[in-house]
């Protein structure tokens, strides 16, 4: 495979002969990223994207019939896939169309929605995502279109909501918001790549049809028989948890320190269903069906594999990761069917293109990107490195195996995951190792569990048998777990980093065919060594203050060198701050500091908290407000500031905040709406 690279890197064409889907698939990634970028460019009218796809088919098409053209061929057939990632992404966007909610203005309305997924409890409310079917008003009920966010308030109503109620709820949206924390999730980016830009919060909420459990489709009646059997058979939380999640795509009840175990080690992808499960069942079934193999019976064999695969899925919710590898495994039963050979990495660029045609925003999904370059890595490095120690026993070659396919994802897939969760799994091979049998026999015990569920005593059994194995497996990951390095959990990469580790790898598998790869990979070192050099520059140089706000309470720090001083609030290792002392470089914890005033950067920066009391004039460049207590009129009388930051309190306050400051024309900026401030 390594020599293939090489060969297409000296030409072309043979990257082209052998994978001539990578044609499709890197035009049709330019277009949905152009579309993603610059949404708002693309013009409304359908009529003008429409003009360029059919000139774009009609050159095409003209073209391909003279062969003095085929230069204009070969330019305008990317061009034309540019034109297609965009059109799709227009297509798929809800707000383009002509009855998205968010058009539909009716005063005093309501809308008509379905509840899409379980409610998911919150803090204080539960998260509901509904499609919208109609908004009602005085003149009667319009059509509607698009998803939205509702945050309920407990109620009674609410807390008996299930996936398929229909509700009514008052017409009144806002856009969705994010934290606003610097390198934290960029939400509404999160959700409008899901389809979803609309948000409210409400505590009125009509229930106006239930979905009765006979009217569900099979395959969810069946996703709710699976997950009634596991917490039937499993008593164990973190057993049934993890089951819930391998067979059903169910994460919600795994417990966070387990994940973050998982996640630590390297070997999360085994908590969802990804494509390592749908190998093992494709093969399972495929040796249940082994008689029907050869001969002309073997079309059997491949179709009921693939159905039964497709079928499985289904239950599980249709994930990314489990849609790519059936999509591989279907491409490769149908090649297998129809006598051809098809190569690796042209079934995994079509697989993807496949993907991106269905959904292209699936292209921005963590999960799609991570299992894409770890079926590329494996492509490229399995055989090589297995090549590396040949074994003839079995037993020692089957650890090999393991070894040199876990080494193998690794390699692409390791700075997609630094860069993305800024942590290496330093203890990846020891953990795939101890995990990767025992977690694949839990996940056939798994399934035997669901299909044998009516025999009671078998049931039991393997129940026993699998927490048994489980329970070993979790007291292994976290002994793995705690053997990790520190520094191997603090990780920053940026994009320029990430791009330039990219290179070196690929410099560094071209060494031994060209000697510019030798110059290749030592101006990667160059440049990943200065980029590492700025950052741990701009880290020691700096001094600047945070300013979150954490359960309506507001957390405030002073970030100097490496080290984090707290201001306001209380320790706290929250998910928005964690990231943040990640990408600033402040990864230590220092003294706290009792001070209420600050002077940076020439600003002096003013704490009000509720021991606060001014009786003279008290001149300030910024006053940050870290106590619900504080009064805007007491404060506001002595003290001036060009800028008052309100960081605790809950919506209501920061709107006195906002009216105090408009009265007396002074900069406000809120932390809950608006998200963290910080200086400089």
């Amino acid at each position: 495979m390594l020599d293939l690279l090489f060969m297409a890197f000296r030409n072309k064409a043979v990257l082209w002969e052998y994978a001539p889907a990578l044609r499709v698939l890197i035009p049709l990634v330019i277009g949905i990223i152009l579309y993603d970028r610059g949404n708002a460019l693309i013009p409304e009218s359908r009529s003008v994207l429409l003009l360029y796809t059919t000139a774009l088919l009609l050159l095409f098409t003209a073209l391909h019939f003279f062969k003095t053209g085929r230069g204009f061929v070969a330019a305008a057939f990317p061009l034309l896939w540019v034109g297609m990632g965009i059109i799709l992404c227009y297509a798929g966007d809800d707000t383009r169309q002509p009855h998205w909610m968010g058009k539909a203005t009716v005063a005093g309305g309501q809308l008509m929605g379905v509840v899409r997924q379980q409610p998911q409890p919150k803090q204080y409310t539960l998260k509901v995502e509904v499609a919208a079917i109609a908004v009602l008003g005085a003149g009667g009920a319009i059509p509607a279109s698009g998803n939205a966010l509702v945050y309920m308030y407990p109620t009674k109503d609410s807390l008996q909501l299930n996936k398929g109620d229909t509700i009514l709820l008052a017409h009144q949206w806002e856009p969705v918001q994010g934290s606003g924390n610097p390198f934290g999730l960029n939400y509404p980016q999160y959700c409008r790549r899901k389809n979803i830009h609309l948000q409210q919060f409400t505590d009125r909420v009509v229930v106006w049809g239930r979905q009765a459990p006979a009217m569900l489709p099979l395959t969810e009646r069946l996703r709710l028989r699976s997950l009634a059997v596991i917490q039937q058979y499993i008593h164990d939380p973190a057993t049934a948890a993890l089951l819930e999640a391998m067979l059903m795509g169910e994460e919600r009840n795994i417990d966070p320190d387990l994940r973050q175990a998982y996640s630590d080690t390297g070997i999360i992808h085994i908590i969802s269903i990804s494509g390592a499960h749908i190998a093992i069942l494709f093969f399972a079934i495929s040796f249940g069906f082994r008689r029907m193999g050869s001969g002309r019976y073997a079309w059997i064999q491949y179709t009921a594999t693939v159905t039964l695969i497709w079928f499985y899925i289904s239950i599980a919710g249709l994930p990314v990761p489990a849609i790519r590898a059936a999509g591989m495994f279907t491409m490769l039963a149908l090649g297998h069917l129809f006598s051809r050979q098809h190569h690796p990495l042209n079934q995994l660029f079509a697989t993807a293109v496949l993907m991106l045609l269905l959904q292209p925003m699936w292209l921005f999904s963590i999960g799609f990107q991570l299992s894409f370059v770890a079926v590329l890595s494996l492509a490229l490095f399995y055989k090589p490195l297995l090549a590396l120690c040949p074994q003839k026993n079995k037993i020692p070659a089957f650890f090999v195996q393991a070894l040199a396919a876990s080494i193998a994802a690794e390699i692409l897939v390791a700075p997609l995951v630094a860069y993305y969760f800024h942590s290496f799994p330093l203890m990846f091979l020891a953990a795939n190792l101890v995990a990767g049998l025992p977690m694949s026999l839990i996940l056939c015990l798994g399934l035997l569990l669901l299909l044998l569920a009516k025999i009671s005593s078998v049931a039991q059994l393997l129940a026993v048998v699998i927490v048994f194995i489980s329970g070993i497996v979790h007291r292994i990951i976290h002994i793995l777990h705690q053997a990790d390095l520190a520094f191997f959990k603090t990780l920053f990469i940026s994009p320029g980093l990430l791009l330039a580790l990219y290179l070196l790898v690929f410099c560094l598998c071209m060494f031994r065919q060209s000697r510019a790869a030798v110059w290749g990979a030592l101006v990667c070192l160059l440049l990943i060594s200065t980029l590492t050099f700025a950052r741990a520059l701009r880290v020691q140089t700096q001094k600047r203050l945070i300013v979150f706000q954490e359960k309506s309470k507001a957390h405030a720090e002073l970030l100097v060198g490496d080290k984090y001083h707290l201001l306001a609030g209380t320790p706290s290792s929250a998910y928005g701050l964690r990231m943040t002392h990640i990408g600033f470089g402040a990864n230590r914890a220092g003294p706290a500091l009792g001070q209420d005033v600050l002077l940076i950067n020439g600003r002096r920066i003013v704490l009000a908290d509720s021991t606060t009391a001014l009786g003279t004039l008290f001149p300030a460049d910024i006053l940050l407000v870290v106590s619900a207590a504080v009064l805007p009129d007491s404060i506001l009388t002595y003290c001036r500031p060009r800028l008052v930051v309100c960081a605790a309190g809950n919506r209501k306050e920061s709107s006195r905040w906002a009216r105090a400051c408009g009265e007396r024309k002074l900069a406000f900026h809120s932390v809950r709406t608006q998200g963290a401030f910080i200086f400089p």
